[in-house]
């Protein structure tokens, strides 16, 4: 006897077949090396937590994940390539702080956060820190902004550049503390260091990791930590909350992204991984060991986290009127 399928029958049967190849290519996802952008050079705290995932990512998925450096436009020039790269999951984005500024610091953006790239996870969190060179009279960070008021120019502020989270960070705190701060902005935190080592600008609010040296040695002494909690690092420095700042938390960050419209089964796989491997402990202690904080969780909390960025630096550069270099 014979069985007669209806059109309908056979037109799933059709789709369900058309539609196994794509299901078994994300089951077995990756394939093939996976390139991982990074937008600064070679040899900077984002290059080197990048390549410390990557290296794991390829031992876990028995795949490459090759790091590949586009730096310039202040993450412009990797997040675009990444954005009009196929959505396969073979090119990702690791991601930076300066993606949630660059909406309100430049005139027009080459895509869209929110729309043309999918969230994977915040990979970590790299903490600012106050400092100061031994010479300044202050113990504190009210100390500090005493000093500050009892002189009509207030007092300068180096950062590594304008419209970084270090810059917009020191602007925050300006406009808690009702302080004079003036901006000071060097190429880059390792140009501004020797001038604020020989005393020169007697403040910086920036990033931990090539502080953390100088600190130790007493060549710079650490006033406060821009984190909601004390740093493992410098477990005797206050943060700037405990100092009377509630709203001043600040950090720079990693994040990885997809470009939109890459299958939901293949952002799921990499979510686990990343995860994953922010709970080895050699991750960990690598992570202190650069200063940085792992973070982890979904691609909802990123979204959430990026959104809550965008917004905050927006109002603190409409306060402040900071442009980026």
């Amino acid at each position: 006897m014979r069985t007669r399928l209806s059109r309908r029958t056979l037109g799933i049967l059709g789709l369900s077949l058309s539609l196994a190849p794509a299901l078994h290519a994300q089951e077995a996802y990756p394939t093939r090396p996976v390139r991982m952008v990074v937008p600064f050079a070679a040899g900077g705290s984002t290059d080197i937590l990048a390549r410390l995932i990557a290296q794991h990512l390829s031992n876990r998925l028995e795949q490459q994940f090759i790091v590949e450096n586009k730096p310039g436009g202040g993450t412009n020039i990797a997040a675009e390539y990444v954005v009009k790269s196929r959505p396969d999951g073979y090119t990702l984005l690791f991601g930076a702080a300066a993606m949630a500024t660059n909406p309100s610091l430049l005139p027009s953006m080459p895509y869209d956060l929110f729309k043309d790239l999918e969230p994977i996870a915040v990979i970590g969190r790299t903490p600012l820190v106050l400092v100061v060179h031994p010479s300044v009279p202050a113990r504190n960070v009210q100390d500090l902004l005493a000093l500050a008021r009892s002189r009509p120019e207030g007092l300068n502020a180096a950062t590594g550049g304008n419209g970084t989270i270090p810059h917009l960070a020191t602007e925050l705190l300006r406009f808690e503390s009702g302080v004079k701060l003036t901006h000071i902005p060097y190429r880059g935190q390792a140009t501004a260091m020797p001038d604020v080592l020989s005393g020169r600008v007697p403040m910086m609010l920036e990033s931990i990791p090539p502080l953390l040296p100088v600190i130790r040695n007493g060549e710079l002494r650490a006033l406060a930590a821009a984190e909601p909690e004390r740093l493992a690092a410098l477990p005797d420095v206050p943060t700037l909350i405990e100092s009377g700042f509630p709203n001043l938390s600040a950090a720079a960050w990693n994040a990885m992204f997809a470009p939109a419209g890459t299958p939901a089964p293949i952002l799921a796989k990499l979510n686990a991984e990343v995860n994953a491997i922010m709970r080895q402990p050699d991750v960990q202690a690598r992570f202190a060991e650069l200063g940085a904080r792992p973070v982890g969780g979904t691609p909802e909390d990123m979204r959430r986290f990026l959104r809550a960025e965008v917004d905050r630096w927006a109002e603190v550069v409409r306060r402040s009127g900071a442009k980026a270099d």
